[in-house]
């Protein structure tokens, strides 16, 4: 009898590791079904979209002769950022930017024209079905060898020492590195108060403030390897922050949106890759979406049904600003100010892995501290 049951308990752990074996399998077997789908869908919508966009202005020979990072970004109803957004990012090292507009009506044309290094083009097409072939479109037509940045008009890129270094510098080392895909963590920017009475107006001035205890982090092998592909596993994913501790509503707040787009494998969705080398450090987008007019901007999501599943995460948010004229966001327990960028890191949010501190930019920065110290 006791023979049996020895046979019994050892039999168990073969049966347990038989039965996983089989899961991997399907998953396996799922995810590759899936990919194949997924790969017909986007090569659909590449040749939809080249047939449905028109150009509005395009300096080819200047576009293709730029090397350096490039930033696509699809956009409709963006004017208040278009200025902040091209000036932030030529400043930390991005010569070149090309734009879908979506049926911008309130002057975004007009002002992104007024910008030297700017390639613009036009689509009709809803945005609920097509925004991932449009993310798809803009990368595969322009990204190519460039390291490109794929950001919302409302998605400023921060990373390390910026107020120092070139992105430039830093992504070229990644490259030699064998690395060419950045996690970017999102990280809400907000006013102390939001109102119905807001304007716009001092944006960039007034959402100055972020959390990090809020945000709840998975470790890269959840959030990447095992459920889309990804390789690396050394750089933690989030999600939750300040639209969950005042909307009890759960974002993803990693994306996978800095790449060589040919170096990496197809579009998962409109935040991630399958099949790319990540870098072991991760960059930082400061995204205000809480800057100018969110009352009326929560209500056009809703109504528009174009952000994901239908802008469900949405509906929370607009049943809760439903009869109130502004609501306080700031909490002194958890809110925090944005004062360098490194303000994210030392709050704990993101890592700063050997990747960049191998950068000889960031060395020889180092060295002149050092220096001056």
């Amino acid at each position: 009898m006791r023979s049996n049951e020895t046979e019994v308990r050892n039999a168990e752990p073969q049966a347990l590791n038989a039965f996983g074996g089989v899961r991997r399998v399907l998953f396996q077997t799922r995810f590759r079904v899936n990919m194949v789908f997924r790969k017909i869908f986007l090569a659909a919508s590449y040749l939809h979209l080249n047939l449905f966009v028109k150009r509005i202005i395009d300096d080819a020979q200047t576009r293709q002769s730029y090397m350096g990072p490039v930033v696509v970004c699809v956009l409709k109803n963006g004017v208040t950022f278009v200025d902040a957004f091209i000036a932030h990012h030529k400043a930390i090292g991005f010569g070149h930017f090309i734009f879908l507009d979506n049926g911008s009506s309130d002057g975004t044309l007009e002002a992104l024209l007024k910008h030297e290094c700017v390639s613009v083009f036009q689509t009709s097409l809803s945005y609920r079905y097509f925004k991932d072939g449009m993310a798809y479109w803009l990368l595969k037509r322009f990204g190519g060898k460039n390291w490109t940045l794929k950001a919302d008009i409302d998605e400023f890129l921060d990373f390390p020492q910026s107020e120092h270094l070139s992105v430039t510098d830093v992504l070229d080392h990644f490259k030699a590195s064998g690395k060419f895909a950045v996690p970017l963590h999102m990280v809400d920017m907000y006013p102390a108060k939001v109102s119905r009475k807001d304007d716009g107006e001092d944006w960039l001035q007034t959402n100055t403030y972020f959390e990090a205890k809020s945000m709840r982090s998975l470790t890269y092998d959840f959030l990447f390897r095992r459920k889309h592909g990804f390789v690396s596993n050394q750089v933690n994913g989030y999600i939750g922050g300040v639209r969950e501790r005042v909307f009890d509503v759960t974002n993803w707040l990693t994306k996978g949106m800095l790449l060589i787009p040919e170096k990496c494998g197809y579009l998962r969705d409109n935040h991630f890759l399958v099949g790319c080398r990540y870098s072991d450090t991760s960059f930082v987008l400061k995204h205000y979406r809480f800057a100018a007019r969110f009352f009326e901007n929560v209500e056009k999501i809703c109504a528009s049904g174009s952000h994901f599943s239908g802008s469900v995460l949405y509906f929370p948010i607009k049943e809760r600003l439903s009869g109130v004229d502004e609501l306080h966001l700031f909490m002194p327990q958890v809110s925090l100010t944005y004062t360098s960028s490194l303000s994210p890191y030392e709050a704990g949010i993101g890592v700063i892995g050997a990747d960049f501190r191998g950068t000889a930019a960031v060395a020889r920065l180092q060295a002149t501290e050092l220096t001056q110290n």
